[in-house]
């Protein structure tokens, strides 16, 4: 399709995935963005693209450039849902804008990390009528994502903007065109045999027939990795150290990356690509700067396993220099952790790759790669990441975002059991974060007591408010009152204003328990007004909820599906998944109201299977997760 689409004027890009990047946020995405940089034509519609999309963009690739000046690396942290929402939506409009009337193939998807399809689900979401077409393939027997996709292609082909082409062996047929297409000197010579020894797989037949047009009969081994084995072996050795390097590099490999890991001069490096090229082993796919990457990633993995272990050590610690010698800023460190976190893993440097592994996570969580910053964070610690603590206690955070509650327990007790007893105020936020999961769960009792075991080294303002929202679930309201007051005293005289917004809809809530709308409505409207000034994510995601809900209470049904819908979006973002479980059934009860029957039972469906997903993450049943709806 690719080139028909070429030779009829459109402009086409291929990113790839591969298994040994299933774990780096973005990588593809980060490779389309370098294409466009490369494409002449491409690079001039950046021009076109707002600053503010530029500078959100330039977050997964700090070295983006204009046509005209490079542009300056984002210094101010992504600390909120409005903020990752800034950042997807800038990456979507410089895609929509760049790649207007092209063709975009995403290969390999069942390889791609979850952040990256998270992204393409909002720009599916969210792209306007861009021509723009958009290819993905993947395999239905890579089953690691394939859940993950099956619902962004539902979700496609229901609203009529993607359409499912399930591709299987091929047939006699397709073998024989295949001949006909790429060996015309063969075709009807070899159609049966072929079609017979490769019992239609693309791959082998491919394989086979490459073979045969090198003039090899049919005596080569009968499978694809004696067949490869066969094509490696007529190489030189210098041409096959530099396959031992690039396949360690383990991606398609830049040029100069590839030159100082192996070790070989530029002219030594230039002459083996040659070789590389002519045998088909390896293709280019950019120019500037050069790039390469193998024909098939069965031959990449091949390589790497024919090279031996302590070559592979060495290889893979000289990657990580190389890499980190061609970082010139933070940021670029930053985005390049993880792959210096695998290579010294691979080498044997635990010390550095545990470092390593933590900033990855830190940099993927600050790009609400949740579940890739889960990841890295828990392989710093089996490699002995020295801070045990505060590592734990980011797993804490993050299982707890992933509604994987008991998970998050046991993360902060672990954590509470690495502090001496000199660091209080840590032990207070762990026994103040150890309350909330269990506030999350239904279990006010248990929340309790670890409100007060936080309370009695250090009384917050937040704590006091959290222990009011405690006392209101269990059915204190004299008390959930008088806690909310002092919480709002105290915040008022430290000038809080995090704690005030999240105060002023505490008071909302206990307004609306008594049936007092217009006032519950007034303190919400107030709480929505400080997050929004400080760009408080939680706080902003909780009075849109709430507001909503009043709104439905009154009738005002179009205002509080607004509402829902914004805080939504926002905890989409966040990653808050019991949450927008409770945000999808607030939305199914607004449809449901307003007469928008189907749209409900959408919605609700929605938050059945979040809520599902949570309660089977327990090994107790836990009713009231269900039951959420304000917070």
């Amino acid at each position: 399709m690719l080139t028909q689409a070429e030779a009829n004027g459109i402009i086409t890009l291929h990113s790839r995935c591969y298994p040994s990047e299933s774990s780096l946020a973005y990588t593809p995405l980060v490779a389309t963005l370098r294409a466009i940089q490369q494409h002449p034509t491409l690079i001039q519609r950046l021009n076109q693209v707002s600053s503010n999309c530029l500078h959100e963009t330039s977050r997964l690739l700090p070295d983006l450039t204009t046509p005209h000046a490079p542009l300056p690396t984002p210094h101010t942290p992504l600390t909120s849902p409005a903020a990752q929402t800034r950042f997807f939506e800038g990456i979507t409009q410089l895609l929509q804008t760049t790649l207007a009337g092209t063709i975009w193939l995403l290969d390999d998807l069942h390889w791609a990390d979850s952040a990256t399809l998270d992204l393409l689900a909002y720009l599916r979401h969210h792209a306007t009528t861009t021509p723009l077409l958009l290819l993905l393939t993947w395999r239905n027997e890579e089953t690691a994502v394939s859940p993950h996709l099956h619902q962004i292609m539902t979700e496609a082909e229901r609203s009529q903007t993607g359409q499912r082409l399930t591709l299987g062996r091929w047939s006699q047929q397709d073998v024989t065109a295949f001949v006909q297409s790429n060996a015309p000197n063969l075709a009807g010579t070899v159609d049966h045999r072929l079609f017979a020894e490769s019992e239609g797989l693309p791959f082998f037949a491919a394989a086979y027939l490459d073979a045969l047009a090198q003039q090899q009969d049919w005596t080569i081994p009968p499978t694809a990795r004696d067949l490869l084995l066969s094509r490696l072996e007529a190489m030189p050795p210098m041409p096959q150290q530099l396959l031992q390097t690039a396949a360690a590099i383990g991606r398609s490999f830049p040029f100069d990356t590839l030159q100082q890991a192996s070790g070989r001069s530029e002219e030594e490096t230039i002459t083996g690509l040659e070789r590389l090229l002519a045998a088909d082993l390896v293709r280019e796919t950019a120019v500037s700067p050069p790039q390469f990457d193998f024909t098939h990633d069965k031959l990449r993995t091949l390589v790497y396993d024919e090279t031996s272990f302590m070559r592979r050590r060495l290889l893979h610690s000289r990657i990580a220099h190389t890499i980190y010698s061609q970082q010139r800023t933070p940021a670029a460190l930053a985005a390049a952790a993880s792959q210096l976190a695998h290579h010294h893993q691979l080498a044997g440097n635990e010390t550095e790759a545990a470092n390593q592994f933590k900033l990855a996570g830190d940099h993927a969580r600050s790009l609400f790669a949740n579940r890739e910053a889960l990841t890295y964070y828990e392989t710093a610690l089996a490699l002995g990441y020295g801070e045990t603590a505060v590592l734990h206690e980011a797993l804490g955070d993050l299982h707890t975002l992933l509604g994987r509650y008991e998970a998050a327990i046991g993360a902060y007790e672990t954590a509470v059991s690495h502090l001496t007893p000199n660091e209080n105020l840590a032990i207070a936020q762990l026994e103040h974060k150890l309350g909330l999961v269990h506030q999350r769960r239904g279990s006010w009792e248990t929340a309790e007591s670890h409100f007060l075991a936080a309370q009695t080294i250090a009384s917050t303002p937040r704590l006091l408010a959290d222990r009011s929202r405690n006392a209101h679930h269990r059915h204190q309201p004299d008390e959930a009152l008088a806690l909310a007051q002092q919480a709002l005293t105290l915040a008022q005289q430290t000038n809080d204003s995090p704690t005030l917004a999240q105060v002023h809809n505490l008071l909302g809530t206990l307004a609306r328990q008594q049936n007092d709308f217009a006032a519950a409505e007034a303190q919400f409207t107030h709480s929505l007004a400080l997050a929004e000034t400080l760009d408080d994510p939680t706080a902003r995601i909780a009075a849109l909820n709430n507001l909503g809900l009043v709104y439905g209470e009154n009738g005002r049904f179009a205002a509080g599906i607004t509402a829902l819908q914004t805080a939504l979006a926002l905890c989409q973002t966040q990653g808050d998944r019991h949450r927008q479980a409770a945000l999808h059934n607030n939305l199914a009860d607004l449809h449901h109201a307003a007469g928008q029957h189907e749209t409900a039972m959408h919605h609700l469906k929605q938050a059945a299977t979040l809520y599902a997903d949570i309660s089977k993450l327990g090994t107790d049943w836990q009713p009231e997760i269900w039951k959420l709806t304000e917070w």
